[in-house]
């Protein structure tokens, strides 16, 4: 019998794992600030843009612009509430899927040799 293991059936892209909200609440915070900081860069950009005559409204850059404020003002607000429940119920527990987890940053990068 050779060696072969079957790794196409596992189980762990359904792993859920536990956190409180006080365990949360930094990481809501820190990707608010994120969003915060990229929906505020990217509306100055436009808004440079306006003032810029030389840039027609028809400018491809203006639609990635609107594009971006968007995306992060929608992340921005998300964040906003999570922090405002995880800071109100910071014995709450939650429940994480891999995703949530990612999302969060709540996994650190291995250090070399590890």
């Amino acid at each position: 019998m050779g060696l072969y293991n079957d790794y196409s059936h596992t189980n762990r892209t359904n792993w859920e794992f536990t956190y409180t909200g006080a365990d949360l609440l930094p990481a809501a915070q820190e990707k608010y600030q994120m969003f915060l900081a990229r929906e505020r860069e990217a509306r100055e950009k436009m808004a440079g843009m306006m003032i810029d005559m030389s840039v027609a409204q028809s400018d491809p850059r203006i639609a990635e612009c609107k594009k971006e404020i968007e995306k992060a003002g929608t992340e921005r607000e998300r964040c906003l509430v999570w922090v405002h429940e995880f800071a109100r119920t910071p014995d709450q527990t939650y429940i994480l899927q891999i995703g949530d987890v990612t999302y969060f940053d709540l996994a650190p990068e291995p250090r070399d040799g590890v």
